[in-house]
């Protein structure tokens, strides 16, 4: 009995990295949606790059956030992103 428990146990511990998951993909899909519908706007840039960051996908988040800077050189929040991600990991 308790090693069926342990896999379900498992399970439900990962629940809300799922969740995360799912939800994150939900917002690039709506940031997609919104770049489609205002392609200058860096805001949306910045926050897709933001999403991107957070689900370690460093090279998207990069290319999001340079975007912005593009649209608008004066972004301390995305040039602190480029500069964050650019590091060299240790």
């Amino acid at each position: 009995m308790l090693m069926w428990a342990l896999p379900n146990f498992q399970f439900v511990q990962s629940m809300p990295i799922l969740t995360r998951l799912a939800e994150q993909q939900k917002a690039i899909a709506a940031l997609l949606q919104g770049e489609a519908a205002d392609p200058d706007d860096s805001a949306i840039l910045y926050a897709h790059a933001t999403i991107h960051a957070q689900l370690g996908q460093n090279q998207k988040a990069i290319a999001a956030a340079a975007l912005a800077l593009e649209l608008r050189s004066d972004f301390p929040d995305a040039t602190q992103l480029m500069q964050a991600l650019s590091r060299p990991s240790r």
